[in-house]
């Protein structure tokens, strides 16, 4: 599939090729589809995140950080990137990281949490 006549249309169409893919239990003909999509449109942010947990769900960690650094450098501002990114981090048993906005450690007593008790309604 050439992305370069219509970039919106076969971005949409790799992305649920690799759906039907993951569906159909295939998911390494999905890896291959999305890994294709990202070769062809590197910018594709949907294309970065899915193939990173498709690699997470293979077992390849290099790349599925790979793919999570390059989502992030396309937008240092996704969210779900970020939390994803944190993740890996806690998952490697760190409690800092090498800049980004996590790069503090969190201790637990920051935040909007901390000042207010648990009422009634919420319970």
């Amino acid at each position: 599939m050439d992305l370069a006549d219509q970039p919106d249309t076969a971005e949409t169409v790799s992305l649920e090729l690799a759906e039907a893919q993951i569906l159909a239990l295939d998911v390494p003909a999905a890896a291959a589809t999305l890994a294709d999509l990202c070769r062809q449109e590197p910018g594709s942010l949907q294309g970065h995140m899915r193939l990173m947990a498709v690699a997470w769900a293979l077992g390849d960690m290099k790349q599925s950080e790979a793919h999570l650094r390059q989502t992030l450098a396309v937008e240092p501002n996704h969210i779900e990137a970020l939390t994803r990114w944190r993740g890996f981090w806690l998952r490697r048993g760190a409690t800092t990281m090498p800049g980004g906005p996590f790069a503090k450690p969190w201790t637990g007593e920051t935040g909007p949490w901390k000042s207010r008790q648990p009422t009634r309604a919420f319970w």
